[in-house]
């Protein structure tokens, strides 16, 4: 392999993957393999999110006489990071405590969901899921901490025309800021839709 066009190479990957990897050329062709030390060399940065994997890489290469000729080099980015994995089992629905987690560093080549990297990213998070022992934890297995937890007292708020009204109920689902619930009316066991406004309120919307 050309040392010009190996060194393009790793500039190029190295600004669109920020994990530590390791670059295997396998397919190049023979005009790569040694070139006039005065060819440019051009690689063509096609848009994607990162280079990882298996990957076909266009090369453009001006010889000093202003030829240009493409070519197509194939290499495998492998990938590792530091990632958040579970030291012991974490049940769902529950608040992630940094203590039950450990940071290992693993080939995240093949993971097509993003591994944590950062534990202060779970602050105020909880799992949706099961996560075992030893498993790593993706950012699709966790969710923040809801405002009000089913089962909980909450205030009902009923606006309709002039008439506003506050009643005691009882979330029936977990709920965020913003999001819409059910709710039971504690006094007629009656059930609402109704927005979170805090931790202790939420507000009949009409249907």
């Amino acid at each position: 392999m050309d040392t010009a066009v190996a060194s393009a190479i790793e500039t190029m990957v190295a600004a669109r993957t920020s994990a530590v990897h390791e670059i295997e050329f396998r397919t190049v062709p023979p005009e790569l393999v040694r070139l006039d030390t005065r060819a440019v060399v051009r690689i063509v940065d096609e848009p994607r999110a990162a280079y990882r994997g298996m990957v076909s890489v266009p090369v453009e290469v001006t010889s000093p006489a202003g030829n240009r000729h493409r070519y197509i080099l194939g290499i495998t980015v492998r990938t590792f990071e530091s990632v958040a994995v579970a030291g012991a089992m974490i049940d769902r629905h529950q608040e992630i405590r940094t203590g039950r987690i450990v940071m290992q560093t693993i080939e995240t080549t093949q993971m097509s969901v993003g591994p944590v990297t950062d534990v202060s990213m779970m602050a105020g998070m909880r799992t949706k899921q099961i996560i075992a022992a030893g498993n790593v934890i993706t950012g699709s297995m966790i969710e923040p901490l809801p405002m009000i937890v089913s089962g909980s007292p909450v205030t009902v708020s009923v606006h309709k025309e002039n008439v506003s009204l506050s009643v005691v109920g009882t979330a029936k689902k977990d709920g965020w800021k913003g999001s819409v619930i059910p709710v039971e009316v504690t006094a007629i066991k009656q059930h609402l839709n109704a927005k979170v406004v805090d931790a202790r309120h939420v507000e009949v919307i009409d249907k």
